[in-house]
């Protein structure tokens, strides 16, 4: 049913070619959620309300 295909084989090199750029893409995305996090609040805080 599914003969003939056969999944990618990667080398050594380029997994950890991919896993340091799924690392970088988790960091980032951390980073920025804390970043944002914290950032919030003192948005908030040069609102004018008047």
């Amino acid at each position: 049913m599914f003969g003939g295909f056969a999944p990618p084989t990667f080398s050594k090199e380029e997994i950890k070619h991919h896993e340091a750029e799924a690392m970088f893409t988790v960091q980032s995305f951390l980073a920025t959620a804390v970043a944002l996090y914290f950032g919030m609040p003192t948005s908030r805080l040069e609102f004018d309300r008047s």
